[in-house]
């Protein structure tokens, strides 16, 4: 966090001076100074921009996380199962993912999982707690190929009369 903010600090810094350079009202800097700063304002944006782009100044710091919505101790072993397999997929970790649970005395648990507010799996567990493991292996498997999917459609479809998140 430290690293962040010293970076954000010296993006900041780095445009004041550009924009120091151009004033009149203030001494001239000397002859290091002037070669460490940028010619103008812009050259300032643009290293600042440079700067945000390598260091993922601005990322979303919530990225590559799965969230435990389960509330049984089947639910408990199939996210614990799931999140510890998907970790493995380096391909996997920049989304973010929700593991939801609903148990139900007749049919077992009922379990799926969301990216972006829509289900990329969706399954019912038997009660027995056995068949755990393999059912989440097998939903990685899916949960991968869907949001890939959903991922390559968000990013090809481009129609103005369809807004982001449904709003």
């Amino acid at each position: 966090m430290k690293k962040i903010y010293q970076q954000g600090i010296c993006i900041f810094t780095s445009a004041i001076s550009a924009l120091m350079v151009s004033s009149p009202v203030m001494t001239q800097p000397s002859q290091e100074q002037q070669q460490s700063r940028p010619a103008d304002f812009m050259e300032a944006i643009r290293q600042a921009e440079i700067v945000r782009k390598s260091t993922g100044l601005f990322e979303d710091p919530l990225k590559g996380i799965v969230i435990n919505r389960t509330v049984t101790v089947q639910g408990h072993e199939f996210y614990r199962f799931f999140s510890n397999r998907w970790r493995e997929f380096s391909e996997a970790n920049p989304f973010t993912l929700t593991v939801f649970e609903r148990p139900s005395a007749r049919w077992g648990s009922e379990v799926w999982v969301e990216h972006r507010g829509q289900r990329m799996y969706h399954a019912f567990l038997a009660p027995a707690r056995s068949s755990t493991k393999k059912a989440s292996e097998v939903a990685v498997d899916l949960v991968i190929e869907n949001v890939n999917r959903s991922e390559i459609e968000r990013l090809f479809t481009n129609n103005p009369d369809l807004a982001p998140e449904e709003f």
